[in-house]
């Protein structure tokens, strides 16, 4: 659903779509009342990426830091300048999402550890956003390495695209549901998780 490669890719690949024209998907929703039914014309749930970012160099003892490259700080540091591309670099009406999830480092405390790891996700509808985030955090990466003389690798790795309704076929949706059921349909907000169902509406 959320993880690549996901299935939608591959029943698209072997056909299940061939000869389909419109395709309605129902995503159970706890936020709802009972007896409700949310729905969102365009954005709904935003394209889901993956970023892992190592920094390294030679580690030390904790008595000595000017004898090791400190590549927890640099963590740290990737971290808090990843939050500005968000406040300073995307325009305030474009909807995204940094979060670093994951930080280690480290065995014991009085060792400077010599590997500093970090993972998180990147949430975008707008593929150019999504495409300058990614490059903010390549260059903010390797642009801390170098300031504090230690390695980086960046792996960025796109997800699922962003999931786009098409108004007229949840206008269709929301006709029917209204003329034969109880159900009721109400407009939601678009949410910033992400779902491979992207790939049938896309395609």
């Amino acid at each position: 659903e959320e993880t690549p490669p996901g299935g939608a890719a591959y029943l698209i690949a072997q056909g299940a779509l061939d000869g389909v024209d419109a395709i309605y998907g129902m995503h159970l929703w706890p936020a709802l009342d009972y007896g409700e039914i949310g729905y969102t014309h365009g954005e709904m749930m935003a394209a889901a990426d993956m970023f892992e970012v190592a920094f390294t160099g030679p580690g030390g003892h904790g008595s000595q830091p000017h004898n090791s490259k400190d590549v927890l700080l640099a963590a740290c540091s990737a971290v808090e300048q990843y939050q500005g591309i968000m406040s300073r670099q995307v325009a305030a009406l474009d909807t995204a999402v940094v979060s670093v999830c994951r930080l280690s480092s480290g065995t014991t405390y009085n060792v400077i550890p010599d590997r500093a790891e970090l993972s998180g996700t990147v949430r975008t509808f707008s593929e150019d956003v999504q495409s300058l985030i990614m490059e903010r955090i390549h260059h903010i990466s390797h642009s801390i390495a170098d300031m504090y003389g230690i390695g980086c690798n960046v792996n960025y790795q796109k997800g699922f695209p962003a999931l786009i309704n098409h108004p007229d076929i949840v206008d269709r949706a929301v006709q029917s549901i209204s003329a034969h059921t109880s159900v009721k349909p109400v407009p939601v907000q678009p949410v910033m998780i992400g779902e491979d169902y992207a790939l049938y509406v896309k395609k």
